[in-house]
């Protein structure tokens, strides 16, 4: 019977494991960049250094030892190595943001991995950093892109500030109207800078953008370089340059108003008034005036050069018809009709009169 069978395990004797006790690291700055820092580490004893870097909002960050060598703890940018007792390490940080204030902090281990307490440095990268042109919108170009208004959008690597004792200098070339920009024409929100002339500058008017050495700075006092612009040997344009966009003209002033009944014995001719000097095309193509009778008969009229009259601002249009009571009488004018200004286009025009007896 096999009942009271036992069997009897001896253990052997346990012993506790004894481990190192925790190190100290000192942390000491090394090189301030623009971009990039190192900070020099030293551990007590042979084990591994963990350093990690942040933006500083000015306040001494409570880090716990254990989840910082673990890389637990958010908003680090973590760098291990392996260190010797005594021995300094140079820790390298790229990609930081200039004129910024970092916190660094370090924690040591010793070869059974106990950790320090936290080391902290608070370091702040330089700025030698020239602030830089990168765009403008539009982009130079002698391609007519930029708007009527002549508004002009620089953009530079960096927020910027303005130097109202410098000059910022406008060049209509067309025209040959040159003026410095009101301060109060220039707009800056970060590094984007936005130029309101204020003078509006002709259609498809060619314009030249300059300014002085330092009229923008970054926040940090580094000036910009002298920005010129015009024209090599008197034809070639360099540095910034924009064509403006073509307008559409319409007419101001409309004579006889379409907004009233007209007399047939008063309507002889259509007076159109523009913004600007109005030249005629070489084929007259496009303008009609179309007469529809009450009793529904439409008759249209192609315009002949014969039959217009340019003044300046005016055009003057006889009707090829005498016009009848209790017609409609319609003027149909096509895109770029006629010339404005420096060579812009004429709006399409579509007006319709009503004709009545002797008012």
């Amino acid at each position: 019977m096999l009942g009271g069978l036992h069997a009897c395990t001896e253990f052997d004797e346990y012993n506790s494991i004894t481990v190192g006790s925790a190190p100290s690291v000192e942390i000491t700055p090394g090189i301030v960049a623009d971009s990039t820092l190192t900070v020099n580490i030293t551990n007590s004893g042979d084990g591994y250094v963990t350093a990690g870097i942040k933006m500083s909002d000015g306040t001494a960050p409570e880090v716990d030892s254990e989840a910082f060598v673990k890389q637990n703890l958010g908003g680090y940018v973590y760098v291990t190595r392996d260190v010797t007792k005594g021995e300094t390490a140079i820790f390298s940080f790229k990609g930081l943001t200039q004129d910024q204030a970092y916190v660094v902090v370090a924690v040591g281990t010793n070869a059974d991995g106990v950790p320090s307490n936290a080391a902290t440095l608070e370091v702040t990268t330089s700025d030698s950093h020239v602030p830089s042109l990168t765009a403008t919108d539009p982009s130079p170009s002698l391609d007519p892109e930029l708007g009527a208004d002549g508004v002009l959008k620089l953009m530079f690597d960096e927020p910027v500030v303005f130097d109202e004792t410098k000059a910022i200098d406008f060049w209509y070339m067309f025209s040959d109207v040159s003026f410095t920009l009101h301060a109060d024409s220039v707009e800056v929100s970060g590094s984007t800078v936005t130029l309101k002339p204020g003078t509006f500058p002709l259609n498809r008017e060619i314009v030249f953008v300059s300014w002085e050495e330092g009229t923008f700075t970054d926040m940090t006092g580094n000036m910009t370089a002298a920005q010129e612009s015009g024209l090599e040997d008197g034809r070639y344009p360099f540095g910034l340059y924009y064509r403006v966009v073509q307008k559409l003209f319409a007419p101001v002033t409309v004579v006889p108003d379409s907004a009233n009944e007209v007399s047939f014995v008063d309507f002889q001719s259509i007076e159109l008034t523009y913004e600007e000097i109005v030249k005629s095309t070489s084929s007259m193509e496009g303008v009609t005036i179309t007469y529809n009778d009450e009793n529904g008969d439409i008759t249209t009229k192609v315009v002949t050069s014969d039959m217009v009259t340019i003044n300046g601002t005016l055009i003057v249009i006889d009707l090829p018809l005498p016009a009848m009571e209790g017609q409609v009488i319609e003027l149909g004018m096509e895109e770029g009709a006629f010339s404005i200004g420096n060579s812009n286009p004429s709006a399409a025009v579509s007006i319709k009169w009503d004709v009545v007896g002797i008012l």
